[in-house]
């Protein structure tokens, strides 16, 4: 088979799964058509935490920001999470961490917690969306 059919197989075979829409997504942030951001901006990091951004959900429906814990939440209280993501495993930054944790939920599931974090934000934040979420939570 040659490259150009296997791109055209895959392509098929993506929108199929996708669909249009969260492909096109997705494609643009593969293909950096969203630029990589130099530094984030925690202010709109917050906001993007709190009400969510271009159809994805905000991460404050599942996650708390409490010091002390209290309170019911499907995730875990993010207070204080920027040592403990420092912290969690060798070898990779705070920043890195929450990346992954962010666009591979599964990767990174807390102790007493199910993978239940909303899975498709890869293809719904921008790099310079992951980037203003990550410099917030770097804040708390």
């Amino acid at each position: 088979m040659k490259t150009w059919q296997l791109c055209a197989v895959l392509t098929i075979m993506a929108l199929a799964v996708l669909g249009c829409a969260r492909l096109d997504r997705l494609v643009a942030r593969l293909a950096g058509q969203a630029e990589a951001a130099a530094a984030g901006d925690p202010a709109r990091g917050e906001a993007i935490f709190r009400r969510g951004v271009a159809g994805a959900p905000p991460c404050a429906g599942c996650h708390l920001v409490e010091q002390g814990g209290a309170g019911f939440s499907l995730g875990p209280n993010l207070a204080g999470i920027a040592a403990r993501a420092a912290e969690r495993v060798a070898g990779m930054t705070a920043a890195q961490y929450l990346e992954e944790s962010i666009l591979q939920p599964g990767n990174h599931v807390v102790a007493g917690y199910h993978v239940s974090m909303f899975a498709d934000y890869a293809a719904y934040l921008s790099r310079q969306d992951v980037a203003d979420l990550i410099a917030y939570l770097l804040t708390l």
